[in-house]
């Protein structure tokens, strides 16, 4: 999934968002987190989002509650969804992966 300024980002609730911005914040192996910056069509906010291989993350809910500036230290802490799928991330070693079982 490209996550570059401009580009659009639908999740599995049919939601789409604009990209406006996109900053590296950390990294853990191949997975990247990113903070970004996203409008709807009402509201313009800041999410954390995980690109790991072919799964893209993003915190599952009550995204108003999430620490800010978010932070690596804050990845373990948050429960997390593939955006695509809406299928809810496992987690290992503190970072979000997809389940290797089928719902």
């Amino acid at each position: 999934m490209d996550l570059l300024p401009g580009a659009r980002l639908q999740d599995f609730d049919g939601v789409v968002y604009d990209v406006r911005k996109v900053e590296q914040i950390g990294e853990r192996g191949e997975a990247i987190l990113y903070r970004v910056r996203l409008r709807d069509q009402n509201e313009e906010f800041e999410i954390p989002i995980i690109v790991a291989g072919e799964a893209t993350f993003y915190p599952f809910r009550k995204w108003e509650a999430l620490p800010s500036p978010f932070t690596i230290d804050d990845v373990a802490g948050i429960t997390w969804a593939e955006v695509r799928s809406g299928a809810l991330a496992v987690m290992i070693d503190g970072w979000p992966h997809l389940s290797p079982f089928e719902v």
